[in-house]
């Protein structure tokens, strides 16, 4: 009878040990997973924030070759409209 009962004592104390053995490994993958999960975030965080700073150079270069482009017209019709004028009614 006492052997039974400290059989019984001993398999619900690695019952325990056991128990508590695997809640503390859930609670470290948890944990692992969780810091894992926070630096994929700030990884894409950063990643999303370059790809915006190359996309408001790209934009930015963009418009001013744009503005470049139609200053370059501007001027050439400017010139084009002053030596028309100037053909057909030279200054004074």
């Amino acid at each position: 009878m006492t052997w039974l009962l400290c059989s019984r004592l001993v398999m619900s104390y690695h019952a325990v040990v056991i128990m508590e053995f695997s809640r503390w490994r859930f609670l470290m993958i948890w944990s692992l997973a969780a810091c894992l999960a926070r630096k994929v975030a700030l990884v894409s965080i950063q990643i999303k924030g370059k790809q915006q700073q190359i996309q408001k150079k790209a934009h930015y270069n963009l418009s001013s070759s744009r503005r470049m482009e139609s200053n370059k017209w501007t001027y050439l019709l400017g010139r084009v409209g002053t030596a028309a004028l100037n053909k057909f009614d030279p200054p004074l």
